[in-house]
């Protein structure tokens, strides 16, 4: 589980397949789907930032990346 006790919990994803602005805005959206969490992502670092306001586990995260077939998701780092 990714979770904080003091409310907010960063996350930060690296996802293999974004190659374009357009990519990067389908993710955020998908991610931005989940409840409680705020997505920012960014095709040229191949990274989305995540604010957590609620337990989200790395299977939510990553079926929310991945549910295209397109997108992979890397690396999960909580912070």
């Amino acid at each position: 589980m990714i979770f904080r006790k003091s409310g907010l919990a960063r996350v930060d994803v690296a996802i293999e397949g974004m190659c374009c602005a357009r990519c990067a805005e389908k993710v955020e959206g998908w991610l931005n789907l989940l409840d409680g969490v705020s997505a920012e992502v960014s095709y040229k670092r191949g990274k989305a930032s995540l604010l957590c306001r609620r337990e989200v586990s790395e299977k939510e995260i990553r079926d929310a990346v991945e549910q295209s077939g397109v997108y992979r998701v890397r690396e999960i780092v909580r912070k």
